[in-house]
Formats: structure tokens, C-alpha cells, sequence
């Protein structure tokens, strides 16, 4: 309205030609950058609606100027905005682009004595350790038959050879988007040829804090623990996982022991969980009272084998009874496959089948 006024004015006739000349191509200008930015605007809709936003979110930073070692803090991450998440190069789909009616599930394989759980979600894929050196072949087969040939995101919770043995079938299984573990550096073979693999895939050792958020699908996946360190115990530092999905959670506890449990009550740290993934395979020294009260656990899965250390312990099993939890045990019932929908998990396990 204001330029139809200026047209209009008295004046000369060239004055009012060059005048009116200078408008249009104002106005050229202007529609072609309004033009421009409506394509923008419609293109960040189509991808925020599509879920090509981040797998590990850094938030506020320019897309040619990400580390490739930031992860953003769970604070960060409920802040962003969706020209934020857009600025990433890496391409996943957070909870708000994700199809909600994509289901998460988690296996926890039997794979003996060890800890191993494959989490999908949407079209991605979580491995949280891979068992003792003689599960690697299972863990490649597993992946092969999902035809699962890139992880998102490996996370081993600490070096322990029966966490982190066969991890180097998965790594041979399937590429890799990130590496997590809670250290950089330990003294034994396993976790030397383990890192050869990480970084022949191009990767390093991401060692995250206690509140980082990765987006797997439509699932949320945080990093808890541990909430200080804990000199001289690497059980004690165990990466500790919670993931949510709608109304439902999952909480991944390594072989954290009680000390690194107290520290995560005293913390004031948001423990529920509809199912535990028991520590320390049901050890005396794991699973202390006032933890499980805390989390109020549905289910409690226990990754066990034949072992000579006593676990579970009936100590261990009594706590877990006290609190009301099912416990499911992979020495008795194979692999547990949990699938949930955001409201309501379902379970199954196949003793001894690998077509989990």
C-alpha cells in the first residue's frame, strides 16, 4: 500500500518513470527473496515432517562448523528448535519427526555369560555391548539376519571382556555412526582389538556425561550415569542408558555396582523404568533396595550364564521380588524380545532360537 501511494505522487513525467522504473525492480527484488524464503520455510516443514533431523543432537552450531564429539545435554535438546536441529549433518529422526507409529524394540540376547542388547527404533538401530569373545559369531548373525548393516550408535558401558568381546562381530556385521564407551583407554587385549575396529571404521571412543540425549526413531536415549567418578572401579563407572518411547522406559546399568547407584539417588536422578536391565547380571553387590525402589521396575531382565561367581544371587533375586518385578532371566528363557508402543510394552523369548 505504502509504494502504490509513492506512485501515484505529482511530478515529473521522467521523474515519475525513473521513480516508478526503481520500484519495480525493488519489488522484483523483494518477491524473489520473499519467493526464496518460502522455499526455505517449506523446505525445513517437509524435512522436520520427513525426520531428517540429527542422530547425536548439536544444537545452535552451524552445520560446516559441528565437532563431530559434541553431544548435546538433555537440557539443550528439549530447547532446540527445528532450525537448530536442522543445522546437523548427521540425519536421524528425532521424537518430534518421528512416525509414532514405529515401534521400539529391545532384544536382549542370550548370549551366556555377558551383556548384549540390540535396540531399533524407526529405521535405527542401538547396540548396548556385545557379550563375552565367544558370542561374536552370534551377534554377526543376529545383525545379518535383521539385515542390519549400520548401527547408529555402539555403546559399551565399560571394558569388561564380557561386554565388549563380541562387539568385534558387530563391527564386522554392520558399519558404525558413533562409538560410546565409558573410557578411552584400558590395559587388556580385548579392549586394544576392539579399538582397532572403531577406528578402522574412521571412528573414535566418545566417552559422554551424564545427561547427554541421542534420538534413535521416536525414542529418546540419555546417558545417566555415571554422575561422578568413581576412582579404581570400572564397574562403578559403567555407562548407565535410559531410553523412553512414549510413556515407556528402559534403563541399561552395565555392571554398576551400589556405590555408583547411591550416586545416582543422591543426585536426585530420574531412575523409573517400566524394565531394568538388572547390573552386574544379578550380583549381591548390584541391585541395592533403595535403587530398586527408585526405578519400581515391571520387568527385570538378567543376562546370565553358567558362571562360578554365584549370579544371580538369591539376595540379588529377593530385592528384585520385593519391588514387584518379573524376573526374566536369558539362562532360562533365551533371548527376551520386548516390543513397545509407547504405551504398552509386549514380551516374548525363544530359548536357544537365533532368529530373534
Amino acid at each position: 500500500m505504502e509504494g502504490s501511494k509513492i506512485a501515484t505522487k505529482s511530478g515529473s513525467a521522467p521523474a515519475c518513470a525513473l521513480l516508478l522504473a526503481l520500484l519495480l525492480l525493488l519489488g522484483l527484488s523483494s518477491c524473489s527473496a520473499a519467493s526464496s524464503t518460502t522455499e526455505l520455510g517449506a523446505q525445513a516443514a517437509t524435512s522436520q515432517e520427513n525426520g531428517t533431523v540429527p542422530a547425536v543432537v548439536t544444537t545452535g552450531v552451524p552445520a560446516e562448523k559441528i565437532d563431530s564429539d559434541q553431544v548435546a545435554t538433555e537440557e539443550e535438546a528439549s530447547q532446540a528448535t527445528p532450525e537448530e536441529l536442522s543445522a546437523s549433518t548427521d540425519s536421524n529422526t528425532a521424537p518430534d519427526g518421528a512416525d509414532k507409529d514405529d515401534a521400539l524394540i529391545v532384544r536382549f540376547l542370550d548370549i551366556g555369560q555377558g551383556d548384549c542388547a540390540l535396540i531399533t527404533c524407526g529405521g535405527h538401530s542401538l547396540l548396548i555391548d556385545g557379550g563375552p569373545p565367544e558370542a561374536s559369531s552370534k551377534v554377526y548373525s543376529v545383525l545379518r539376519r535383521l539385515e542390519i548393516s549400520n548401527i547408529d550408535y555402539v555403546v559399551a558401558t565399560h571394558p569388561d571382556a564380557d561386554h565388549i568381546g563380541g562387539l568385534s562381530g558387530a563391527l564386522t556385521a554392520s558399519t558404525c555412526g558413533a562409538f560410546f564407551c565409558s573410557t578411552e583407554t584400558s590395559d587388556t587385549s580385548t579392549f586394544d582389538n576392539l579399538l582397532t575396529r572403531v577406528r578402522g571404521q574412521g571412528l573414535s571412543v566418545r566417552v559422554p556425561s551424564a545427561g547427554d540425549v541421542l534420538f534413535l526413531g521416536g525414542a529418546t536415549v540419555t546417558f545417566i550415569g555415571p554422575v561422578k567418578a568413581i576412582p579404581n572401579s570400572e564397574n562403578n563407572n559403567s555407562l548407565v542408558v535410559r531410553i523412553s518411547f512414549g510413556s515407556n522406559t528402559f534403563l541399561f546399568l552395565g555392571d554398576a555396582e551400589e556405590e555408583e547407584e547411591t550416586s545416582m539417588v543422591s543426585a536426585g536422578v530420574n531412575l523409573s523404568a517400566d524394565v531394568l536391565k538388572v547390573a552386574h547380571h544379578g550380583s549381591s553387590s548390584s541391585s541395592s533396595l533403595a535403587f530398586l525402589r527408585k526405578v519400581q521396575p515391571s520387568y527385570a531382565v538378567i543376562s546370565v550364564g553358567d558362571n562360578d561367581y554365584g549370579h544371580p544371587t538369591a539376595a540379588t533375586i529377593g530385592r528384585l521380588q520385593s519391588v514387584g518385578a518379573e524376573i526374566l532371566r536369558t539362562d532360562e528363557v533365551g533371548s527376551v524380545i520386548m516390543t513397545s508402543d509407547g504405551s504398552s510394552i509386549s514380551v516374548t523369548s525363544t530359548k536357544g532360537n537365533i532368529d530373534v
